[in-house]
């Protein structure tokens, strides 16, 4: 899935059939603060190969300011319509993070906002899929306090190789020794927010 975001704010999606470009569309054409962040991102589902694509969804801010669409593997169809992403706070997006999960169709999602273009950031980590089965987010604790602007990308997302844990992190307070904050999700839960610096093994 290719996706372009441009200085008006629109997001636009291509799928690359493996010689050209298809099932072209405008995801939304008010993606969020525009230039210097990516309010966007896209992953596949591993095992049924159907796409996500989250996006920031106002370029005010919005107790829903994130939404998604899915991509049908079978027909390389796109949702008409973007669906909540969740309620996270009165903001405008700003960063979007995905991740697949390689043995599962679960997908990490973190994505971070802020109430205006000078205003602290915020994050907000979820689960696509968490059961493996049934199309939704499951939530975990976000941070309305990232300590700084809402430009400067303070976020990120990963898979363990070898088990069902999911990683996000991000960072927690401007100008601390220990700033950069971790949490964890497996199969039961999300786990309680960390410390990087004394996460241990």
């Amino acid at each position: 899935i290719l996706l372009i975001g441009d200085a008006t704010n629109r997001v636009s999606a291509a799928v690359w059939n493996g010689s050209s470009f298809m099932s072209s569309t405008t995801i939304t054409t008010t993606g969020g603060l525009g230039t210097s962040t990516r309010a966007f991102d896209a992953a596949w589902e591993s095992i049924s190969g159907n796409g996500l694509v989250v996006y920031a969804s106002s370029t005010a801010a919005s107790a829903t300011p994130f939404q998604y669409k899915k991509l049908a593997s079978s027909t390389l169809a796109w949702d008409s319509t973007g669906t909540d992403f969740g309620t996270v706070s009165s903001t405008i997006g700003s960063w979007v993070e995905l991740a697949s999960q390689p043995v599962t169709n679960r997908i990490a999602a973190m994505v971070q906002s802020a109430a205006g273009t000078a205003s602290t950031a915020q994050a907000w980590p979820a689960i696509w899929k968490s059961d493996n089965v049934s199309d939704g987010w499951t939530a975990g604790n976000g941070d309305t306090s990232l300590g700084e602007i809402t430009r400067a990308k303070l976020i990120g997302v990963g898979w363990e190789r070898s088990t069902s844990t999911s990683v996000f992190v991000f960072r927690n307070g401007a100008g601390s020794a220990d700033a950069s904050t971790r949490l964890l999700w497996t199969p039961s839960a999300f786990g309680s927010l960390g410390n990087l610096a004394t996460w241990g093994d």
